[in-house]
């Protein structure tokens, strides 16, 4: 009797728990600010690493390089992904398709960022077969043969916010990531290394840069209404 007791104490105050945890908020945003900035290698940027292939060489060739650090020749940063942590109100979520391309034996593209439980699309741009295998920790979120060219698939990603990582388990030097988000506030580093976030509702914040082979990095910034603030993140290896 008293260990029932126990567990329906712990029962009910983990549901109290998990009721006060803050959901996102979607409203109208009147007079949200800006956030711009760049991403940049300090120093030299190292060569691209080769990668090994192994199958299919005919058709994927022998000479490829890694997508995972594009650094421009300006020393601008390709593929950083830069979020807003823990803002639970702003403007209303909007699930946009991703697409995600088996591509002249890459992923393309090979980061993105989305908000969770978005569509994605999962395509065969190739004449060989490949298999797209994407994990959320260490759980399958889709596992999927694309045997022919042109072969596209419908799927969603997960309700639960965080990192994907893809590998086609045909082709193991291929790989992409998709950063998911529980809210609309983030933003990809274009090849200019240049990144924009809009509407954002006036504030102080701390704003994430991350990149997969070159680490984290947080600014804290303030947010006026209606104003802009540009962020220069610097990364080193």
């Amino acid at each position: 009797m008293a260990k029932t007791a126990i567990v329906f104490l712990v029962l009910a105050g983990f549901l109290f728990w998990a009721g006060q945890l803050p959901a996102y908020q979607g409203t109208t945003v009147s007079n949200g600010g800006k956030i711009t900035g760049v991403a940049k290698f300090l120093g030299k940027a190292p060569l691209p690493r080769k990668l090994k292939v192994v199958k299919n060489q005919d058709y994927c060739g022998t000479n490829l390089l890694s997508d995972e650090l594009v650094v421009s020749r300006d020393n601008r940063i390709k593929g950083v992904v830069v979020n807003i942590e823990g803002i639970s109100k702003g403007k209303k979520i909007i699930r946009r398709v991703v697409v995600l391309d088996n591509n002249k034996c890459y992923f393309r593209p090979h980061v993105q960022a989305a908000v969770a439980r978005s569509p994605i699309h999962i395509k065969n741009s190739d004449t060989v077969l490949h298999n797209t295998h994407a994990y959320l920790g260490r759980r399958t979120v889709f596992n999927l043969a694309l045997p022919t060219k042109g072969l596209l698939i419908k799927k969603k990603l997960r309700r639960r916010a965080g990192l994907v990582t893809v590998k086609c388990d045909a082709h193991n030097w291929m790989s992409a990531v998709i950063k998911t988000f529980d809210h609309p506030y983030f933003s990809v580093t274009d090849e200019r290394g240049a990144f924009e976030i809009t509407d954002v509702p006036p504030g102080k914040y701390k704003l994430t840069a991350w990149h997969e082979i070159l680490g984290t990095q947080q600014k804290e910034i303030t947010v006026s209404p209606r104003g802009k603030v540009e962020v220069e993140f610097s990364f080193k290896k």
